[in-house]
This record gives structure tokens, C-alpha cells and sequence, in this order.
């Protein structure tokens, strides 16, 4: 066998190699992630609003279309009705 031929051969047995090895190396599994529990987030005090429960049309009453909802305490506007400054408001608007 001539030189050129096995030094051809070489040349391709070492690029077959390295490519076997930047292969395998590509194929690694990713680390295991390790879960923690975070630690649990404080209540939200919530806060019992007036809202619409339905659509109302422009000039007809409020029936049953009003109910309570939970709102966050921080969010709660001054403008808000709230169970807690008017608990009969259902009864008293549902007639408006």
C-alpha cells in the first residue's frame, strides 16, 4: 500500500475520532435540578365588594345583577361600596 493511502487513512481514522468524541460529548444529560420549596406567600386580606354580576342595559334596574365579590384589601378604592361600611347594599339597590 502506497504512503499517500495510509496516510490518508490516518488523517480519517483521527477525524473519525474526533468527531465520535465532540459527539459524544454533545450527547451529555443535563444536571438534575434540584427543587426547593419556597417559602409560602403571606394572605392577601381580601375585602367583600359590590359588583355587577351580569350586564345591565342603560336606564333598566339592577335586579339579582348585583352581588358580593372578593377584592383585595389595597385595592379597594374609597368610592367602592364594601360589605363592611354598608352590609344591606344588595337589598337597598336592588330595586335602583
Amino acid at each position: 500500500m502506497p504512503a499517500s493511502r495510509l496516510i490518508i487513512l490516518g488523517v480519517a481514522a483521527v477525524a473519525a475520532g474526533g468527531a465520535g468524541y465532540v459527539a459524544k460529548n454533545m450527547v451529555v444529560a443535563p444536571p438534575a435540578q434540584v427543587v426547593v420549596n419556597a417559602p409560602a406567600q403571606p394572605a392577601v386580606a381580601l375585602q367583600d365588594v359590590l359588583v355587577l354580576s351580569g350586564d345591565v342595559a342603560m336606564g333598566s334596574q339592577l335586579g339579582n345583577n348585583i352581588s358580593w365579590e372578593e377584592w383585595p384589601a389595597d385595592g379597594v378604592n374609597a368610592n367602592f361600596i364594601t360589605r363592611a361600611a354598608e352590609p344591606d347594599a344588595v337589598e337597598k339597590l336592588k330595586g335602583s
